[in-house]
């Protein structure tokens, strides 16, 4: 029995020194593109120097794989450093992971598969994070390279720490970045975004799912802080509805139109920027009247009464104010030549007031179908009547049939495959004109 013991206590002290030895984690560089599962278990260290230009950004994806429970982690780059200098503003979040509620038959040949359906997608910079025995946390790395940055190498260093049996402890994962002797100055690019930020549902998100009221100080405020996010990831054009911002009156079949809520965000964004915004991207004046194919009706202001409560309405979050209901119609109805008549020669005298006329694009409807082309280019006929030299700027799902009705395409891809010649002669005869995959 005394020898069992012995060996017993021998085996113990054998397995505890082995756990001891045994490191918390591990550290793994990966390509930053790879999309991390949280079932993944095998990981190969690519170590690879970022090569960046200046005015450009490096980004570093790290894996954290766990043989403890460890709490409390958090992530920060203590220095990137080299004969040049120091680069500061370095930024690290743990990348998060959401659930995908559906799946699309038939699937893509470039489908990426997980059991457990969760694929990343946030980075949240702003907690701590606990990880279980086995587990598996990416995070990740942004290092700011200013324009003004010497060339040279670079060698960066990233420190996890977290709490394993409530101590405190400390690992470290190294990485290195070439800075070339190349410039980005302001690009060509355009980036937009369709965010619902100025929806009161949205913004309760950043208030403690309490309600936010329409225009509050609270609102203004929330709708600052997705303008610094936006900036901050380089959108530089803006999807804004002035006719869901404009304050309107209404007597006798005569409109006045305020646009000071919709000048208030445009300025917002541009302010938060470097340089302000390249492009302001006027919201959707029509919404399908019903089923997909079915004609798009225009938005218009009716005073609100017993009748236009039986008509159809929009997205708008301000459905009615001061008296005055959003509902759509016809472009051929009496109501929607009135009201167009007059607000859109009011959008253009206040872009204009503003310098803004020549940064401003205009949706129409989207995603017009072959069916419901004709309601579409009728609209936007009448918008280019009195907004001339506004480019006309929509997604599509057809082509030849929306021919002269949209400056700027923007094919969804199986329509750009389908119909691959009318986009290369659309782009050989309109110098201006230009398509974006979406």
């Amino acid at each position: 029995m005394r020898k069992l013991i012995l060996i017993f206590c021998g085996v113990f002290c054998c397995l505890t020194a082995l756990h001891a030895k045994d490191p918390a984690l591990y550290l793994y560089q990966v390509d930053a593109l790879d999309k991390v599962f949280k079932d993944r278990r095998y990981f190969v260290d690519e170590i690879d120097t970022l090569a960046v230009a200046r005015g450009e950004y490096a980004t570093l994806q790290v894996v954290i794989k766990s043989n403890r429970e460890i709490k409390g982690m958090r992530a920060y780059v203590e220095s990137v450093a080299g004969g040049a200098g120091e680069i500061e503003g370095a930024q690290t979040g743990w990348v998060g992971y959401v659930r995908a509620g559906r799946k699309y038959q038939p699937t893509s040949k470039d489908l990426l598969r997980t059991p457990s359906d969760y694929f990343p997608d946030p980075i949240l910079t702003d907690v701590e994070m606990d990880m279980e025995v086995n587990d598996v946390q990416p995070v990740w790395v942004t290092v700011p390279i200013a324009r003004d940055t010497e060339p040279g190498l670079y060698k960066g260093r990233l420190v996890i720490e977290g709490q394993v049996d409530r101590k405190k402890q400390s690992w470290s994962k190294d990485f290195y970045v070439r800075v070339f002797p190349v410039t980005i100055e302001e690009t060509s690019l355009l980036v937009s975004n369709w965010s619902a930020h100025t929806s009161p549902v949205t913004l309760s998100y950043l208030n403690g799912m309490a309600p936010v009221e329409l225009y509050s100080d609270l609102y203004w405020e929330l709708i600052g802080v997705h303008a610094r996010m936006m900036v901050s990831h380089k959108q530089n054009v803006l999807r804004i509805f002035p006719s869901w911002h404009v304050l309107a009156t209404y007597d006798n079949g005569k409109y006045t139109f305020d646009f000071s809520r919709f000048d208030r965000e445009v300025e917002l964004f541009d302010a938060v920027g470097e340089t302000p915004l390249k492009r302001i991207e006027g919201g959707h004046l029509a919404w399908r009247s019903g089923a997909w194919d079915e004609p798009f009706h225009v938005e218009i202001l009716l005073p609100d009464n017993e009748e236009t409560r039986k008509y159809k309405g929009t997205a708008a979050p301000n459905k009615v104010e001061n008296g005055l209901r959003r509902v759509i119609l016809p472009i051929t109805d009496p109501r929607t030549k009135n009201y167009l008549d007059q607000y859109l020669p009011a959008l253009k005298a206040h872009l204009e007031e503003k310098g803004w006329y020549g940064r401003y694009m205009q949706h129409i409807a989207d995603e017009p179908t072959a069916r419901n082309a004709p309601s579409y280019g009728a609209i936007s006929e009448y918008v280019k009547k009195h907004l001339p030299g506004v480019p006309v700027f929509d997604a599509v799902l057809t082509s030849r049939e929306l021919a002269g009705t949209i400056d700027v395409w923007v094919p969804v891809l199986d329509v750009i495959h389908r119909d691959w010649k009318f986009y290369q002669d659309l782009k050989n005869r309109a110098k201006k004109s230009g398509f974006t995959p979406a």
